[in-house]
C-alpha cells in the first residue's frame, strides 16, 4: 500500500474544502486559517529558529502561489487548487501568522524576507 505524501490533517482538510467548493458553500480563508493553527505554536522557538520557518515557510507559499495561477489556466483548475495547493497554501499562511504573532513577542529583530509580501 502506497502512502499519502500529504500529511493527515491536510488531507482531511483537503477533502472537506473539496466537499466545500462542490457544495456551492465557502468559507473564508481567514476562518479556515484560524482553524487549522492553534495560537502559541512556535512559543517555544529561539529567534533564529522563527527566522528561518518563517524563511521557508515564504518561500513555499510563493511557490504554492506560482503553482496555483498555473493550475487556474487550465481546465478544472480550480478543483486541483481546492485539492492539490489550497490546504496546504492556508495551512502555511497561518503558520506564518503564528510565527510573525511569536517573533513580535520575542522581540526579534525582522528577518530579511526575500520575494513577494505575504498577505
Amino acid at each position: 500500500m502506497k502512502e499519502s505524501r500529504l500529511p493527515a490533517k491536510a488531507s482531511i482538510f483537503a477533502a472537506a474544502l473539496a466537499a466545500l467548493a462542490l457544495s456551492g458553500c465557502a468559507m473564508s480563508d481567514e476562518r479556515a486559517i484560524s482553524l487549522m493553527v492553534g495560537e502559541g505554536a512556535y512559543t517555544t522557538y529561539s529567534c533564529d529558529d522563527i527566522a528561518r520557518a518563517i524563511k521557508a515557510h515564504v518561500d513555499r507559499i510563493n511557490q504554492l502561489r506560482g503553482l496555483m495561477a498555473k493550475a487556474e489556466t487550465g481546465p478544472g483548475g480550480d478543483m486541483v487548487n481546492a485539492i492539490a495547493y489550497r490546504p496546504e497554501y492556508l495551512e502555511l499562511r497561518g503558520e506564518l501568522q503564528e510565527l510573525q504573532r511569536s517573533a513580535t513577542n520575542r522581540r526579534c529583530p525582522a528577518p530579511p524576507v526575500g520575494g513577494a509580501v505575504i498577505h
